[in-house]
C-alpha cells in the first residue's frame, strides 16, 4: 500500500475555489483556460538553449508552461498574457507531472531521485509563484498525472494508484489501489472517469466509490478521454474509438472508419489513434499508421458525437512519431491543429481549412498541443519558442521577447524568505517550521 507522509506546512492560504478545468483535453468548456475573460495580445517568447516547452495553461493574467532544460532540470514559468514577459518562475530539480491550475493556484508534482522514489505534490499561488503547500508521497512514479475536480487527483500509472488531495492544505482525502495500470483520468462534475488497461471506470469523485465499469474485450496500451453532454468518447491503442453513456456505462457507438495498414506499403503496420476532443456535437481525433520501417500517413477525423458517423476526414502528411496536437475554441467552432505542415485552423463542422501557419523562421514547429484563451492561441513551438497567435487570422503582430530563465533563476520568495530559494528549499523550510510547531 502506498503511504502518504504528513503534508508539509502551508506557507500561505488558498484564496478560495475557482472554476475547475475538466482536463487538458475535454469539452469546449473545460479546455486549458479557467474563466478567461480578457482578450490577449500576440507575441513570441524565446527561451534559451532551445529548451523543450510543454502545453501551457492560461488564466486572465498569465500563461504557465513547464520547461525541460537540455542541461538538466526543469522550470515552471509564468508569463504575462499582455506582454509575454516573465512574471515569475520556479526552478525544479527533477522531473514533473503535467501542469494544472484553477486560475488562483497552480498544481504540479516533482520527483526525487533517491532510494525512496518519493514524489512531492505542490501548490503555488498563481499571481506570484509563492509556495502554498507541498505533500510528500512514497513510491509514486514521476509519470503520474494530475486532474482538477472537487479535489486535486493524482494517478500513478506504474503503481496502479489513484488518490485525491484537499486543494486547500494538501491533505489526503482518499486513495485507491487499482487492479490495472491507469490511463487518463477526467473529472466530470462530482464524478471521476478513469481509464485503465482493460476498461473505463466511473467513480464518485468525493470518496472514490465505484459507480460503473465498462470492460474492454482486450487489453490496451493506453486510453484517452473526452466528455460532453453525458457522453464519454474514448480512444485506445491498439486503435479503437467508441462512446459510452456516462450515466450507465453502456456503449453508444464504435468507430471503424480509420484506414488500415494495408493502405500503405509499410509492412507489419498498425493504426494508432491520438486523444479525442469534443466541440459541440462533434468529436475529433487524429490517427497515423506506424510500423518498424517508419511512419505512414495520418488522418484527422470529425465524427458526429451522438452516433459516431464520420462527418469529414482530412488526410495528413507523414506525421512522424508525434500525434497531431489538437486544441479547440468554443467561441467560433474552430479546431486548431499542430500538423506536420504547421499550425492549422479548421472549421469543426466541415473540415475545411481556414488558415495555416507554416513552419518558418524561428525554429522547427512542433506537434505539442496549443491552448486557446481570450482569442489567442498559446503554442509551444519547437526551438524553445512560445507563440501567442491571433486565433482569428493566425498572425503574430507583437514583439519577440528574449527570456533567460536558466538554472540560476529564482522563484518568488514566500513571506519572510529571501529570494533565490528553489522549491525544494521552500518545502524543507516548511517541514522545519512544522517540527517547531510553527504555522
Amino acid at each position: 500500500m502506498l503511504r502518504l507522509l504528513a503534508p508539509l506546512v502551508a506557507i500561505g492560504l488558498c484564496l478560495g475555489p475557482a472554476e475547475a478545468w475538466t482536463s487538458s483535453r475535454g469539452n469546449a468548456e473545460g479546455t486549458m483556460a479557467a474563466e478567461v475573460k480578457n482578450l490577449g495580445e500576440s507575441w513570441i517568447a524565446e527561451f534559451p538553449e532551445k529548451d523543450t516547452l510543454y502545453r501551457p495553461a492560461v488564466d486572465d493574467a498569465h500563461v504557465y508552461t513547464m520547461i525541460s532544460h537540455r542541461s538538466g532540470g526543469s522550470t515552471l514559468a509564468a508569463l504575462k498574457r499582455d506582454t509575454g514577459k516573465l512574471a515569475w518562475n520556479l526552478v525544479l530539480p527533477s522531473s514533473f507531472t503535467n501542469l494544472v491550475s484553477d486560475g488562483e493556484a497552480v498544481y504540479f508534482a516533482t520527483g526525487r531521485s533517491n532510494e525512496r522514489q518519493t514524489v512531492q505534490l505542490h501548490k503555488v499561488h498563481a499571481a506570484d509563484g509563492v509556495l502554498l503547500w507541498s505533500s510528500d508521497l512514497e513510491f509514486v512514479d514521476v509519470t503520474a498525472t494530475l486532474t482538477l475536480g472537487p479535489y486535486i487527483y493524482l494517478a500513478a500509472t506504474q503503481f496502479n494508484y489513484l488518490a485525491a488531495f484537499n486543494k486547500t492544505h494538501g491533505g489526503l482525502v482518499w486513495e485507491k489501489q487499482m487492479q490495472l495500470p491507469l490511463g487518463e483520468v477526467l473529472a466530470v462534475g462530482e464524478r471521476l472517469l478513469v481509464a485503465d488497461d482493460a476498461g473505463v471506470n466511473l467513480l464518485n469523485a468525493t470518496d472514490g466509490r465505484p459507480i460503473w465499469r465498462h470492460k474492454l474485450l482486450s487489453h490496451v496500451g493506453s486510453a484517452s478521454l473526452a466528455t460532453h453532454d453525458n457522453i464519454a468518447v474514448i480512444t485506445t491503442n491498439p486503435a479503437s474509438a467508441f462512446a459510452l453513456d456516462l450515466r450507465t456505462g453502456n456503449e453508444q457507438w464504435t468507430f471503424e472508419g480509420a484506414p488500415g495498414p494495408n493502405s500503405v506499403n509499410f509492412g507489419f503496420a498498425t493504426v494508432r489513434f491520438g486523444p479525442p476532443m469534443i466541440l459541440g456535437d462533434h468529436a475529433y481525433f487524429a490517427s497515423h499508421i506506424a510500423s518498424p520501417n517508419g511512419t505512414g500517413p495520418g488522418f484527422l477525423f470529425g465524427l458526429h458525437l451522438y452516433n459516431g458517423s464520420q462527418a469529414w476526414r482530412m488526410d495528413l502528411e507523414q506525421t512522424g512519431e508525434a500525434w497531431a496536437g489538437l486544441s479547440l475554441s468554443g467561441r467560433n467552432g474552430t479546431i486548431y491543429a499542430a500538423l506536420p505542415a504547421g499550425l492549422t485552423a479548421i472549421d469543426g463542422k466541415t473540415g475545411n481549412k481556414i488558415w495555416g501557419l507554416p513552419p518558418h523562421g524561428r525554429g522547427v514547429l512542433s506537434f505539442r498541443d496549443p491552448a486557446i484563451a481570450g482569442g489567442i492561441i498559446y503554442w509551444p513551438a519547437g526551438g524553445g519558442h512560445l507563440w501567442a497567435i491571433s486565433a482569428h487570422d493566425g498572425k503574430v503582430t507583437g514583439p519577440t521577447i528574449q527570456l533567460d530563465i536558466g538554472e540560476t533563476a529564482s522563484p518568488a520568495p514566500a513571506p519572510g524568505l529571501s529570494p533565490g530559494l528553489s522549491i525544494a528549499a521552500l518545502a524543507l523550510l516548511g517541514l522545519w517550521r512544522r517540527k517547531l510547531g510553527g504555522p
